[in-house]
């Protein structure tokens, strides 16, 4: 998986890669062959330049030409493949992959990609690193036997440090009764104060005690008023979290800790990590060169119900994640996206002084009057223009502007564009024939609902594919299964869903989950008449074959991937056929047992899925609900500039109406956060006087202030401003990882017992 790099200057940066070479400072210089110089001029807010370095009296209408929406690519090789989408080294040095548009004609704005894409949610990260620290895999087993059917029915504290000090033995008519989860874990000789993870400090000097020794010099105090503290400090658990949360695979991606992206943050409060695979982990972002929007996801189920079907949860029911283009995007152009300017301002040590938007803007201003100086147009050689454009570049004060300009005149000379962000990228727009020779397709495939019973969703071919082609390579992004533990209380539940979409083995401790577009919608089938797909190791440049004989902790702890599987045709495929890959026989076992012995979860025939109530046109008020109730998981939350709202409703002190359009949000704004949606109730609703059928909403918001709390009505509201949310995820789903077969996994990389 490669690193997100939002441009390239052309000077030293200072650049930490994952798929470059290593963290160290690099210098670039533009390859590109010697250009005249040339006039630009600023024609609705488009940069287009003039050739031939005519006077701006002089410029016709056949010269100027907008590089950026005109740019016709050198000549090459006939245009005979039928792939739109590319896999390449990008156009921006050192940032790994990248995606390009290789479509006969440019994409059009407003055009949507022909991939579509999952999302993996990762729960509860921050306690489940936590839980690991603490326990090995062995230990939780043994917490596992001893308490999942104990409880405490006396203080949970009081119980546990009764129990540390002898009171199981001492007096176990009491202790046996009250705190018998806290004596059956004493008397299996299992650490008590572990238990202390679950506890709240109750003062808030606690951290600060713990750090200065006082769970030694005063430990029973500590561990009567600070067991939290205490435990953490006493097994190094925060120091350790720091380091966990510094080598998340998934930290420098746009869409990792960034739940509101795609529309999590209401769903599920205890998302902590999304990933979006396939084309959200290879597009790059330039903030100069943004061409493609992020569109919302499907939520569904595709049809199965958790009370009666064992594959919910098995596969992410999160799906059909869309990328629209924002403008016209030149055939053969590398696709980037906007991962904002916080992504950046927040690594800024990592990445240095961003450009962003705004500065790309600037530096063309700049360039424009540079060029349209008299004295640079009298200078008679270079080193007098040189002279001039030093001049220029020392008179900019801001250090994103200045970074948005070339570091030299020699390399403005050279520049075959003549937009500050095209400069920075020479080669974001390929040829048919470069991409054809450099890159590999990824088109062959779409998504769809599966044929496979309880699988969700499959990948199915959008063309005929011969015996022995390759489908689709699948650069993999590398995790420790320590990671990816989860617990619930002190049980240790199933992994995280991520583990479902890797590939591992039982002898190792790595996964491997890989990332093009739709390659994760690839199933198993029980049949193997029916596969027709298999995996190999990549022959290309970008898997690092050395790799394969390194130790899983060498593998682990690199900035860069290097590692890349392919997806190859064993039969022919027809067009529109589902491509099945054989899983494993250790796969087929686990999934036969599981289906054997699952039951529905508790509370399942209750739960209702939101993607159908989402779809209503109607929403049930106050009173409706008490004669027939959404499902127990269901919560309705509204959407609208919520700090904008609570600032009001502060101000205007005993007014308790407002209307919807005055806090008005997009219907297009995709984010989900506590800033733009809000959980309220309908108290009721009536048709819109200017829209026959279309109705509007009284919502009931709860606004808490001064220790109080009061009711307030929003009027107005739309019907799209309300929705269903719901937390989707089920605590023991399905979960095991892609078999990668004996024959073919290092042997290096096995580091643990089966």
């Amino acid at each position: 998986m490669k690193f997100k790099i939002d441009y390239f200057l052309l000077h030293i940066v200072p650049l930490l890669s994952l798929d470059g070479l290593n963290g160290a400072p690099f210098v670039f210089a533009t390859t590109t062959t010697t250009t005249s110089r040339k006039m630009i001029y600023v024609e609705q807010e488009e940069v287009v330049v003039c050739h031939g370095g005519a006077t701006d009296e002089s410029c016709s209408a056949q010269q100027k030409v907008n590089l950026y929406t005109q740019h016709t690519p050198p000549p090459s090789a006939q245009e005979s493949s039928q792939c739109k989408l590319y896999v390449a080294e990008s156009s921006i040095p050192n940032a790994g992959l990248g995606l390009y548009s290789s479509s006969s004609v440019p994409l059009a704005a407003g055009s949507y990609l022909d991939v579509s894409e999952l999302v993996l949610t990762h729960i509860d990260l921050a306690t489940n690193c936590k839980m690991s620290k603490l326990f090995s895999e062995e230990e939780a087993k043994q917490w596992k036997d001893v308490v999942e059917t104990k409880v405490d029915n006396f203080d949970d504290l009081k119980c546990a440090l009764y129990a540390l000090q002898g009171e199981c033995e001492l007096n176990p008519a009491f202790m046996l009764n009250m705190c018998a989860k806290s004596c059956a874990i004493h008397s299996a000789g299992l650490d008590v104060k572990k238990g202390f993870i679950r506890m709240k400090d109750k003062r808030s000097e606690c951290e600060a005690w713990a750090k200065v020794g006082e769970c030694t010099n005063n430990s029973d105090f500590m561990m009567q008023s600070c067991p939290y503290s205490f435990v953490t400090e006493e097994y190094d658990i925060l120091s350790d979290f720091d380091a966990f949360v510094k080598t998340w695979p998934l930290r420098n991606y746009y869409w990792d800790w960034e739940g509101m992206a795609v529309g999590i943050y209401n769903e599920a409060s205890r998302a902590e990590s999304i990933f979006v695979p396939g084309a959200g982990a290879i597009i790059n972002s330039h903030a100069g060169l943004v061409n493609l929007l992020i569109g919302t996801h499907s939520l569904d189920n595709a049809g199965y119900h958790r009370s009666k079907d064992a594959g919910v949860a098995a596969y992410s029911n999160r799906h059909n994640m869309k990328f629209i283009t924002e403008k016209d995007v030149p055939t053969g152009m590398e696709l980037f996206t906007d991962y904002g300017e916080g992504y950046f301002l927040s690594r800024e040590s990592m990445y240095g002084m961003v450009p962003f938007k705004d500065d790309y803007k600037k530096a063309d201003k700049i360039l424009q009057g540079f060029w349209e100086k008299k004295s640079v147009q009298r200078a008679d050689d270079d080193n007098k223009a040189a002279a001039l454009y030093t001049k220029t570049m020392n008179k900019v004060n801001d250090a994103r502007t200045k970074a948005a300009l070339p570091d030299s005149y020699e390399l403005l000379k050279q520049a075959k564009y003549n937009e500050t962000a095209m400069m920075s990228v020479p080669n974001v727009i390929r040829t048919t024939h470069w991409l054809e020779e450099n890159g590999m397709c990824v088109d062959l495939l779409r998504a769809g609902t599966s044929t496979v019973p309880q699988a969700g969703r499959g990948a199915f071919a959008t063309r005929s594919i011969m015996e022995g082609a390759l489908i689709t390579p699948m650069p993999l992004l590398r995790m420790g299964k320590d990671k990816l533990r989860r617990f619930k209380g002190m049980i240790e539940i199933t992994p995280q869903l991520s583990v479902n979409y890797s590939f591992g083995h039982p002898k190792s401790s790595i996964l491997l989950l890989p990332y093009a577009p739709v390659v994760n919608f690839v199933n198993n089938h029980l049949d193997k008449s029916k596969v027709n797909a298999r995996i190999q190791w990549s022959t290309s440049k970008h898997h690092l074959k050395d790799w394969e004989n390194d130790s899983v902790e060498d593998i682990l702890n690199r900035e860069h991937n290097g590692l890349m599987l392919e997806l190859v045709a064993t039969k022919n495929i027809e067009q529109g056929d589902e491509v099945f890959l054989d899983y494993g026989s250790r796969w087929d076992m686990a999934w036969k047992a599981y289906v054997e012995n699952w039951s529905p979860p508790a509370n399942s025939h209750d739960f209702q899925n939101v993607q159908e109530l989402n779809a209503n046109e109607i929403v049930r008020t106050i009173e409706e609900l008490r004669e027939k109730a959404y499902g127990y998981n269901v919560k309705t939350f509204c959407r609208l500039d919520v700090g904008l709202f609570f600032n009001d409703a502060y101000r205007r002190g005993g007014k308790v109406f407002f209307r919807w359009d005055d806090y008005y949000v997009d219907k297009d704004d995709k984010e989900r956060d506590e800033n733009r949606t809000i959980e309220c109730a309908v108290e009721r609703r009536y048709e819109d006087a200017n829209k026959e059928g279309v109705y509007l909403y009284v919502v009931i918001l709860t606004f808490h202030a001064n220790n109080t709390k009061k009711e307030l009505f929003l009027k107005d509201t739309p019907r799209w401003a309300i929705e269903f949310i719901s937390d989707e995820f089920l605590d023991n789903a399905f979960r095991h990882a892609i078999d990668i077969a004996d024959d073919i996994f290092p042997a290096t990389w096995k580091d643990v017992n089966d």
